[in-house]
């Protein structure tokens, strides 16, 4: 069996996820006082991620312009509001002034 795997991430030039394995979300992005490439992820974020959600890494992404970060807290985030990011992530994708953004979170 490993063998096969192997032979699988040779030919495709590296494994990648099932399809099933694929999800994202989209909703409401934040940003608090944190440390840069760490996120909070919201209830609905944990819960489309399951019990093993801490330390995943996720794409959060505003229009074209996307920030990789890994989930390490968690936040209580209200409403459509899913994932809350460092001030530095989240000024890749809008001026913290505007305070929230609209994004899609993939994994």
């Amino acid at each position: 069996m490993i063998a096969l795997l192997l032979a699988v991430s040779i030919s495709f030039g590296g494994w990648s996820p099932p399809p099933a394995a694929l999800g994202g979300v989209r909703g409401i992005a934040s940003w608090y006082r944190y440390i840069p490439g760490r996120a909070a992820a919201g209830p609905a974020l944990r819960r489309a991620l399951g019990p093993a959600w801490r330390g995943s890494m996720v794409r959060v992404c505003r229009d074209a312009v996307c920030a990789r970060v890994r989930l390490t807290d968690w936040c209580g985030c209200y409403g459509t509001r899913v994932i809350d990011l460092a001030r530095t992530d989240f000024a890749r994708l809008g001026s913290p002034s505007l305070g929230i953004v609209r994004v899609e979170v993939t994994w």
